[in-house]
């Protein structure tokens, strides 16, 4: 599996790549627009998937029928190339056991000749501090 972290907030794109540049394997790091990159994106989303903000915002008008066939009671999901994890809880704030969860399903529902394509979840509207994401970014890799 490849893995490419993509963000356009450029000081979490910045730590990550610090950050990376220890692990046994490449992560590629890049500061951009997530869509216009080939892969399996990953989603983070709010407990009723409402897709209605920030990234998933995004991903809902590209991928309006992976949306479609979202089952809100399973939680982490993955539907074509869209993964959808749970990043933030029923008030919109993140929390580390949630992006510890979302980005261990991401990583295990890539298979090995694909790419996953993940951004700083929970970091933007869920309010997660980017050197807790950083850390916990690590730990799932």
């Amino acid at each position: 599996m490849n893995i490419k972290f993509i963000d356009q907030n450029h000081k979490l794109v910045e730590k990550v790549g610090k950050a990376v540049k220890h692990l046994p394997f490449e992560v590629l790091v890049i500061e951009g627009d997530i869509f216009r990159y080939k892969g399996v994106i990953v989603s983070a989303s709010n407990p009723d998937f409402t897709m209605g903000g920030g990234l998933d915002a995004q991903i809902a008008k590209r991928h309006p029928l992976e949306c479609k066939n979202i089952d809100k009671k399973k939680g982490n999901q993955r539907i074509v190339d869209v993964i959808f994890t749970v990043t933030v809880d029923k008030d919109l704030k993140a929390t580390r056991k949630l992006v510890a969860k979302a980005l261990k399903f991401a990583l295990t529902k890539t298979y090995e000749d694909e790419t996953v394509l993940i951004s700083g979840l929970g970091t933007g509207i869920g309010g997660l501090d980017e050197d807790e994401f950083v850390w916990l970014f690590l730990q799932a890799t």
